[in-house]
């Protein structure tokens, strides 16, 4: 599928996870001559979904603190970093810091560019990392304002040809030879 959408094994899988809590409902029907029909999904409504026991503290600030709980949590966010390594992304373990605790030495232009679409600091700063470490040599040429929207210009590059299924191993690598390029041909224009 080329990157977008889902495989319909795991719409499968999600319609019977759905089936199974009580959300959908799915009625089979036959055809006039015999046969079986297509099926109908009927979404419940939330008395349905009462019937279920829910699994969480109710009316609590914080989580249940039990060693079962605690460690179902640092399972499911170990999870969550699999998974996104999956999907090539670099996501590190302190995902709960948002666009907001970038650091400092990152301009503010490249951090508004990217929260839309990677609203974590420590993403932000792994792709000015890589424009840091490629610019330190000629840092004293180009000017940083010309450096910061080169940046921006590869990163909105690096994303459309993440969404159109060009990106094959990682997106912060994507860009950076993204990046270089875009840099290349600015600095050559310097010379």
């Amino acid at each position: 599928m080329n990157g977008f959408g889902v495989s319909r094994s795991t719409f499968e899988r999600m319609l019977r996870k759905a089936k199974d809590l009580g959300i959908v409902s799915i009625v089979n029907t036959k055809k006039s001559k015999g046969g079986k029909g297509h099926n109908v999904y009927i979404f419940n409504t939330i008395d349905v979904l009462k019937k279920r026991k829910l699994t969480y503290c109710e009316n609590q600030e914080k989580p249940c603190c039990s060693k079962d709980e605690s460690s179902k949590f640092e399972r499911e966010t170990s999870n969550l970093l699999e998974t996104s390594k999956k999907k090539n992304l670099n996501i590190r373990k302190d995902v709960n810091l948002d666009s907001t605790f970038t650091a400092s030495y990152v301009p503010k232009e490249f951090v508004q560019a990217v929260k839309p679409f990677f609203d974590h600091a420590a993403m932000i700063e792994d792709f000015w990392k890589s424009v840091f470490l490629d610019t330190k040599a000629i840092s004293h040429i180009v000017e940083q304002e010309t450096i910061t929207y080169t940046a921006i210009n590869a990163f909105k590059q690096s994303i459309r040809g993440y969404k159109r299924g060009k990106v094959k191993t990682n997106l912060v690598r994507y860009f950076t030879g993204t990046f270089k390029r875009l840099m290349d041909r600015t600095y050559s224009s310097f010379l």
